[in-house]
């Protein structure tokens, strides 16, 4: 699969024309994500966002959990992402939200992009709250963070008091 961002799946985190506004999470079991490119952005087996407080999602006075910082919430559990690449970051997966991964293998995925701000987290790039557990991360190709990266998305984020934190348990990086 070949994509502009999210190769093989792209998290939204909100569906703006229902009333109520309603969230969405993926979650996302016993799969694996193998070859998929992004062209553009990152992601490239999969992409989860949004988490930028000073863009609402959807214009009304009243935004709903998930249009807020640390917006999109993932779980990833028992998957398997090998050989995926992406332009700017997250070869494997990229987190703009709130993600979980357990029991998961990231090996073989790479950053592809050669300009500056194309460097980062080739197993996951990361830029809200991220927990790992009992996962394997190996041979992952970036100049940052080859197999987790961290980045802060910008003040705003730090200020709501989402920063890229990042909580690694009883996982094998290698």
């Amino acid at each position: 699969n070949v994509a502009l961002q999210g190769g093989g799946i792209e998290h939204e985190a909100t569906t703006c024309t229902s009333s109520p506004q309603r969230c969405g999470s993926a979650t996302v079991s016993d799969t694996t994500f193998q070859s998929n490119t992004t062209t553009a952005f990152g992601g490239g087996g999969f992409e989860a966002q949004h988490n930028d407080s000073s863009t609402p999602l959807c214009p009304t006075s009243t935004q709903a959990t998930c249009q807020l910082v640390g917006g999109a919430h993932s779980t990833l559990t028992r998957d398997t992402f090998v050989g995926n690449a992406a332009m700017t970051e997250g070869g494997g997966a990229a987190n703009f939200g709130t993600m979980a991964v357990g029991d998961s293998t990231f090996v073989n995925n790479r950053i592809i992009g050669t300009s500056i701000g194309d460097d980062g987290g080739a197993g996951i790039q990361t830029t809200g709250p991220l927990t790992v557990s009992q996962s394997t991360f190996s041979a992952n190709t970036s100049q940052y963070g080859a197999n987790i990266h961290t980045y802060e998305d910008g003040p705003t984020d730090v200020a709501n008091g989402v920063a890229p934190t990042v909580g690694v348990s009883t996982s094998i990086i290698s």
